[in-house]
């Protein structure tokens, strides 16, 4: 059985005032299910230029990360676009280069579709949401902004549910100690590194 998600859709300008309260955005520059926008971020290393990548789900459209401060291409085709979206977006807005360091394992999605679709609906939509992982009948979000970690879920009677969550990533011994993982599954779900953390965390936005 496929659960249906029924709620309004999450409008660009809805999906980043969820998480600051600014007026007005700049220009969304769009390429099918991508958008990046860029803002003026203040961090706890003072303020900068930085894009905000979106991506639009069923469910509407929700932040899924900021460049350093430019997004890279490796980062665009993680989340699916192809060589001409990655050319438009470089030529519309401007990317950074790749580095191998980086862009040999950019956070992305795993899991069956359906499923990562619906925990992502369940995420808190005041923070960046970069990767949502997703084995049998527990999954986990990694999110970031205003502080850095992860949510971690459970499927039970065919619909998903917070388990409970926290600051940093968690361990396959975390995730079975506290929260009941089958080990086998806690082994595969545990985050392989840090690059869905923070290396700083931002206190207000406002566009440019």
């Amino acid at each position: 059985m496929v659960a249906v998600i029924l709620f309004a859709t999450v409008s660009i300008q809805s999906a980043i005032h969820a998480a600051f309260p600014v007026g007005t955005i700049a220009t969304p520059v769009t390429r099918g299910d991508l958008t990046i926008v860029r803002v003026d971020v203040v961090t706890d290393g003072g303020r900068m230029k930085r894009d905000l990548l979106l991506q639009r789900f069923p469910f509407g459209w929700q932040m899924i990360k900021f460049g350093s401060p430019k997004l890279l291409p490796c980062e665009l085709k993680a989340r699916g676009a192809g060589d001409s979206a990655v050319a438009f977006f470089s030529n519309s807005i401007g990317l950074g280069n790749d580095t191998s360091e980086y862009c040999s394992a950019p956070p992305q999605d795993e899991g069956p579709e359906s499923d990562v679709i619906a925990v992502r609906s369940l995420m808190e939509r005041k923070e960046m949401t970069p990767a949502v992982r997703v084995v049998g009948n527990y999954a986990v979000g990694s999110w970031y902004g205003w502080g850095g970690g992860e949510t971690v879920f459970a499927k039970k009677q065919g619909e998903w549910k917070r388990a409970g969550g926290g600051g940093g990533a968690f361990s396959a011994q975390d995730l079975t100690s506290l929260y009941g993982v089958p080990p086998a599954i806690a082994a595969k779900l545990a985050s392989p590194d840090d690059r869905s953390q923070p290396t700083t965390r931002f206190k207000s936005l406002s566009a440019t």
